[in-house]
């Protein structure tokens, strides 16, 4: 193929590989650029629910649930019993997110995130939050249990002691740890309620903007490549 004095003629094997390689880079970029979109209608939806009246618990649960729904659920926080998620930073501190026990009339429990606490230095030194078992009515967010990027070996229910560290477990993980039911669903205790510690509670773990930088990354390195190809299988004809 000629393009004015110069003359492109790439191999076989340099179409081969350059293909391949270019359609990764353009469709990764593409993936970030949804992905991007995607959070953008999660954290516009978010504002949404915050604006939203609470719904009674028991509504919530037999209703469909589709990410975080605004709730309202009335017991007593039993403190002797609680859960530390592991290996959570805030500020670049690490710590601990507090899971406590709220014991509703029926007898369920109902796991309420009350926010992030650091921890110390010791690991066999752990905190040990404080929560008055007075009558309280709690409002927050409820959602799913959280998900690890990589789940590892699977919580033990024969631990020992409170209060107990626990690292992104399921539901049942967290069930077997009380004699009680538990309710399906994690609380995220709201911003503006007492009894309650660090709690930046983030609807997505990455924002619109990281996304569209990373597609930014793949589409530059798709022209970087392309550019690469072009030098790398051009010459000029001096005819």
């Amino acid at each position: 193929m000629h393009i004015g004095r110069w003359q492109f003629k790439p191999a076989w094997w340099a179409l081969a590989v350059f293909l391949p390689l270019l359609g990764l880079l353009c469709g990764l970029g593409v993936w970030q650029v949804q992905r991007a979109q995607q959070k953008a209608l999660m954290i516009s939806e978010r504002s949404q629910v915050g604006k939203a009246d609470p719904r009674p618990l028991d509504q919530a649960l037999a209703g469909e649930r589709s990410g975080w729904i605004r709730v309202t659920a009335s017991g007593r926080y039993d403190g002797d019993r609680q859960l530390l998620l592991d290996n959570q930073v805030n500020d670049s501190q690490p710590g601990f997110h507090v899971w406590t026990p709220l014991s509703l009339a029926d007898g369920r429990l109902l796991m309420v995130n009350r926010g992030w606490i650091p921890g110390a230095r010791d690991r066999q030194n752990l905190p040990s939050p404080t929560a008055e078992p007075e009558a309280r009515v709690v409002t927050g967010y409820l959602r799913d249990w959280p998900e690890p990027g990589l789940r590892l070996a699977a919580q033990p229910c024969e631990q020992t002691g409170w209060p107990r560290v626990v690292n992104y477990p399921r539901f049942s993980e967290v069930a077997c740890q009380y004699e009680a039911p538990v309710v399906d669903g994690l609380l995220l205790l709201g911003p503006d309620q007492p009894a309650g510690f660090t709690r930046n509670w983030s609807y997505v773990e990455m924002s619109p903007t990281r996304h569209y930088g990373y597609a930014v990354q793949w589409f530059g390195l798709a022209i970087a490549l392309s550019a690469i190809f072009l030098i790398m299988n051009g010459k000029k004809d001096d005819r």
